[in-house]
């Protein structure tokens, strides 16, 4: 499984991808929630979703800090 920032400047709520083989999805950090997927069976949603529920915090500050260096900003604190 690989989790993904998408480069789009930053200009949506933070968000994050995963992906594998087979399967695509994006979900919401905070709160935790799906946005949508495509080829996750349940029990992959369900382990996604609770790496995702457990760091609904770190996962924006992360994604804000990902989009504040591409455009070469400062640090989250």
């Amino acid at each position: 499984m690989l989790a993904l920032f998408y480069s789009n400047g930053g200009q949506l709520r933070p968000h994050i991808h995963a992906e594998n083989r087979a399967a695509l999805g994006k979900w919401w950090p905070a709160p935790s929630r799906l946005a949508w997927q495509s080829g996750f069976i349940t029990s992959q949603l369900r382990g996604i979703e609770r790496v995702v529920s457990q760091r609904s915090v770190e996962l924006p500050n992360t994604w804000i800090e990902h989009f504040q260096n591409e455009r070469g900003g400062g640090r989250v604190a």
